[in-house]
């Protein structure tokens, strides 16, 4: 998994990109491609098995209400005694002819029957009304049997199976009620009804239902007789031990897989609980499935053609990530090999957009500090050229200052002998070139080995105070910084003071910076002389015109060359009021690395 994970991380940005699309865009499409392709058949299946039982429902329905329309059109002779009494007579005069037909042809038209017969048991006589051109031929040779069936149903209707009947001229299935028939009076049999109706419109049904599926359907009754079937052959044969039929029939499953002229079929089965018969139907499973493959394929063609959009789309997407990003690492490399006038063509606002201009000024922050590290070494060394040039022999300076001072000791003259020696010690310190900076306690003593001096020259007029902790003692700050800021104290602020003239120093800091204060309390400065001093120490020409802004300038410069814009030198002063320098100097670790840097 691991090794997995790396690659991944170490891949590219166009192929990280890529497998991203692929897990959750082109995956999850896929897999619900898949299910969709696989569950569609059983839905298909069970919707054609929905459909059919929901026809087959209809159809045995309308053949349930027209069973019960011709029992009950089968009763009224029972409550029509007129009728009863010229069936017993069993006349077949022109007069109860005419009045038996009257009655029958209220009864069909009450029902809406095709045809109705009265069977009389005195002398076997039968009177009818039909809507056809005569009465079925089969009357004669059925009755018997007709007549043996209504006894044994003791009066009540009994449904008889369908059959093709003729009346000479026409054909037709037909499905019949028999009734045995009972006197009001003596509650004797009196002779039978037989009501049929055609089959018509259950057939128009049937055949509707086998066009829209594509398969055949059975109308089969409680014994297990085909009655009704588009192919006739099959019309009034026993199905019940047909293995295709026998699942429904003897199980009463109502939906099953099985075979149909050599065909896979789902049969569906609807039973009808008032005259115990079944509709059977047999849909192909090719024609069932036709659609189905016909969605598979749509489906398949679907998923291929948003696979490929997607990923038509991942690459253009991805390219256009990364091809500015390639762009930005080329120009990284180039900048290695330090070209640093290249810039990225910055055209969007986006988070791309936003990182190239970054590099951009990143390139231009460079190539400033470069310009600006290149002046400020040129300046150095012209500095020290400079300091170079100003001095003497300097071994040649201290060892006519020793000389100076062991005679004056041989003379007994010991203010001039001390005087020496701080002047040796304050030259000594000075030409020293062992190093650019020093402690902050060295910086001290070495102002006042100076202040010492001075006050031999003005004869004790100056003080100075001290007000720095211990812990500040090992501060490093570049050589030479206090002295220059003292010495203008003393020629442009307190040499004109009566009194003393004090030099106060102290330290204040925090966790970045620390503050040294150097303040006097001579005769200070007007606004526009303060504005001159602080406009000519920033100035980027030397200026020797006043000594005052040329030790401050370099002190300025000298504090610039060790730290950069991270330190500071703040001038304040009122007219009479004396004049505070503040020096800024900063404390984080990575200031030493710039002191380092410019040390080298």
């Amino acid at each position: 998994m691991s090794f997995f994970y790396r690659m991944f991380i170490n891949a590219r940005m166009e192929r990280k990109l890529a497998i991203v699309f692929i897990i959750f865009i082109i995956l999850p499409i896929s897999i619900i491609g898949y299910i969709s392709y696989s569950y569609y058949p059983k839905v298909l299946v069970d919707n054609t098995r929905t459909y059919v039982v929901q026809i087959g429902t209809g159809i045995v329905s309308q053949i349930e209400y027209d069973v019960k329309g011709m029992s009950d059109l089968s009763k009224m002779p029972l409550y029509i005694r007129e009728l009863q009494d010229l069936l017993e007579q069993g006349d077949n005069a022109l007069d109860v002819n005419r009045k038996i037909s009257f009655y029958l042809q209220f009864m069909s038209e009450i029902k809406n029957s095709d045809s109705i017969y009265l069977f009389s048991n005195t002398k076997g006589r039968y009177y009818e009304h039909t809507r056809f051109s005569g009465a079925r031929n089969d009357l004669n040779e059925n009755y018997e049997k007709w007549k043996q069936i209504a006894e044994e149903s003791s009066g009540s209707a009994t449904l008889l199976r369908p059959k093709r009947v003729s009346d000479g001229q026409n054909n037709r299935y037909v499905y019949s009620v028999v009734r045995r028939l009972t006197s009001a009076y003596t509650d004797k049999p009196i002779g039978f009804i037989l009501v049929d109706a055609g089959m018509g419109l259950i057939a128009g049904k049937i055949e509707e239902l086998n066009k829209t599926t594509k398969g055949n359907a059975l109308l089969i009754d409680d014994q297990g007789y085909v009655i009704y079937a588009v192919d006739e052959n099959i019309i009034g044969t026993n199905i019940r031990e047909d293995n295709r039929t026998r699942p429904a029939l003897e199980h009463g499953l109502e939906n099953y897989m099985t075979e149909w002229n050599g065909e896979p079929s789902l049969c569906v089965s609807v039973s009808s609980p008032q005259t115990g018969w079944k509709l059977l139907t047999f849909v192909p499973q090719n024609v069932m499935m036709k659609k189905a493959n016909e969605i598979r394929y749509n489906t398949v063609l679907s998923i291929a053609i948003v696979i490929m959009t997607a990923l038509s789309i991942s690459i253009l997407v991805s390219r256009a990530l990364t091809i500015p990003l390639r762009k930005i690492v080329g120009l990284m490399k180039n900048v290695q090999k330090g070209m640093l006038d290249v810039r990225y063509p910055v055209t969007s606002s986006d988070e791309v957009g936003i990182v190239g201009a970054q590099f951009n000024k990143m390139l231009e922050r460079i190539q400033a500090l470069i310009t600006e590290n290149y002046e400020i070494t040129l300046h150095k060394k012209d500095v020290e050229m400079r300091v170079l040039q100003s001095q003497i022999n300097p071994h040649f300076m201290y060892n006519t200052l020793e000389t100076i001072r062991l005679t004056a000791e041989l003379n007994d003259d010991h203010k001039v002998s001390e005087m020496s020696y701080l002047l040796g010690k304050l030259l000594r310190y000075s030409i020293s070139h062992s190093m650019e900076t020093v402690t902050l306690q060295q910086e001290i003593q070495y102002l006042e080995t100076y202040m010492a001096l001075q006050n031999y020259r003005f004869s004790g007029r100056f003080r100075l105070e001290l007000d720095i902790p211990e812990e500040w003692n090992d501060l490093r700050c570049p050589k030479l910084m206090l002295q220059p800021i003292a010495e203008n104290a003393i020629y442009h602020g307190l040499e004109g003071v009566r009194g003393t003239g004090i030099i106060a120093i102290h330290i204040e800091s925090n966790p970045e910076s620390v503050y040294i204060h150097i303040a006097d309390n001579g005769i200070g400065m007007s606004v526009s002389q303060l504005e001159g001093l602080i406009n000519q120490m920033e100035s980027a020409a030397i200026k020797t015109t006043n000594d005052r802004g040329i030790g401050l300038r370099n002190v300025y410069e000298r504090i610039k060359l060790h730290y950069g814009n991270k330190s500071e030198l703040l001038i304040h002063s009122e007219q009479g009021q004396g004049t505070c320098i503040t020096i800024r100097l900063p404390l984080r670790q990575e200031m030493e690395a710039d002191v380092i840097d410019h040390n080298r």
